[in-house]
């Protein structure tokens, strides 16, 4: 996963914010008015000349060689939030990460251990530290939830149920496909069983 140093919790919030929009942008391939927006926000909030010069007075010009490494640091920011929603969104990626995980999942669903998944729960195992960790980082950040464990659980569940709903139509197809494979691997546990008690468990 791509470091997140390069961000403070304020603007990971904020790109966090921005996700969904570019998620949706994506499947039409048109950026032409979102990336215009997205970095003219961006550097009126957190303007590179004072990430790189803090010290240098707003009202004082800047030497040709300052404005060149301003202009540098611009491009280099610009790059850098590209890669942050690209990776995001990375449908490939996503596929990869789907199937390395589609026998564990599987194997966790599977009714003889424990419970079946729900699909927010699916997508929570799969997509957690991506997804779902960084927006957990930002609630806490801002003071919304209380760092512990049962908060960080509770507000984990409300924040998987509402990002899968505004996820790409791969990451939910995605879902949709363990979570069906899930529903195949209890029937088939349920046919095959022959223990009373035990096909009542599952019922």
């Amino acid at each position: 996963m791509p470091n997140h140093g390069w961000t403070t919790p304020d603007q990971l919030a904020w790109l966090m914010g921005k996700l969904p929009k570019y998620q949706e942008i994506s499947e039409l391939k048109n950026y032409s008015l979102f990336w215009p927006s997205c970095f003219e926000t961006w550097f009126k909030q957190w303007p590179e000349r004072l990430a790189s010069y803090p010290d240098v007075p707003l009202d004082q010009e800047l030497t040709a060689e300052q404005s060149t490494t301003v202009n540098n640091a611009i491009l280099a920011r610009k790059n850098k939030i590209r890669s942050w929603f690209r990776w995001r969104t990375n449908a490939s990626r996503t596929n990869r990460s789907v199937q390395k995980q589609n026998s564990i999942l599987v194997g966790l669903a599977d009714p003889k251990k424990r419970r079946a998944l729900a699909r927010s729960e699916i997508y929570s195992k799969n997509y957690y530290k991506e997804r779902i960790k960084p927006a957990l980082d930002a609630e806490i950040q801002a003071g919304n939830v209380e760092d512990t464990s049962s908060a960080r659980l509770a507000m984990t569940r409300r924040l998987s149920k509402k990002l899968l709903s505004t996820e790409t139509n791969d990451v939910k197809l995605a879902v949709e496909k363990l979570y069906m494979e899930q529903e195949r691997h209890i029937s088939q546990s349920m046919t095959e069983e022959t223990d009373p008690e035990k096909i009542l468990w599952y019922v």
